[in-house]
């Protein structure tokens, strides 16, 4: 049986985008209308930052990716063995693994720049935006490149991205990374705000766990119903 793979990769990454991208409005509507008032909207829409990352997750993986399956030849029953695949493959394990650190990343970041003089809401839309514009873009660069070499790369700029945000707050000792990328010249703030939107842009950790989960899913399904045969 020829088994057919779909850019699992680019799916999820437009599942991203489309909560992400009306929540950034949302948000840059906000920044330029909202007036002063003694209630912070960055304390409710930091919730619904978090949970439009969950949203974009819940829209891949039991909605798209779901109906990806059930369009394929006697696979109707995948779902019974799901379970099994999640917790026997080293492949979906580091995945998933990546998926928490990757997460973990994302709130240290947004954390560290709340810490500065940016505006909440500012840090909420520069995260926002960038996930949107992002996400999508990371899944198609997974069908051009080596997913190898793309996690390689998303891992190198997370971690940069976590140095270059501990130093601008100075959690550690100054060096000189900031003025190795050029964002000495800029404000504290500004800087945790490139810093932030670069490594939702650059990093496709989370789009490649995805992309990786849902193939072996799939060719593991297919595999195991086609031998019931």
């Amino acid at each position: 049986m020829r088994i057919i793979m779909h850019s699992f990769g680019l799916v999820s990454g437009i599942a991203t985008s489309t909560v992400f991208l009306p929540h950034a409005l949302v948000l840059l509507g906000i920044i330029f209308f909202h007036s002063e008032s003694r209630i912070d909207p960055a304390v409710i829409f930091l919730f619904f930052t978090v949970m439009a990352r969950v949203m974009g997750d819940w829209l891949f993986w039991a909605r798209l990716f779901p109906q990806d399956m059930d369009s394929g030849a006697n696979i109707t029953n995948w779902r019974s063995s799901v379970k099994d695949i999640l917790f026997s493959q080293p492949q979906v394990i580091k995945s998933m693994l990546d998926m928490v650190i990757d997460a973990t990343t994302d709130v240290a970041l947004v954390y560290l720049a709340f810490q500065t003089s940016a505006p909440p809401m500012w840090v909420l839309f520069t995260f926002s935006a960038c996930q949107a514009v992002g996400a999508p873009i990371q899944g198609m660069v997974l069908r051009i490149f080596k997913r190898k070499n793309v996690r390689l790369f998303s891992m190198i700029v997370a971690a940069l991205a976590t140095f270059l945000a501990l130093e601008i707050n100075g959690v550690i000792s100054p060096e000189s990374y900031a003025k190795i990328f050029g964002l000495s010249h800029f404000s504290q703030s500004i800087q945790m705000l490139i810093v932030l939107g670069a490594k939702c842009l650059l990093s496709g950790t989370t789009v490649i766990a995805k992309e990786t989960i849902a193939e072996v899913i799939k060719i593991e399904t297919i595999e195991n119903l086609t031998e019931q045969e």
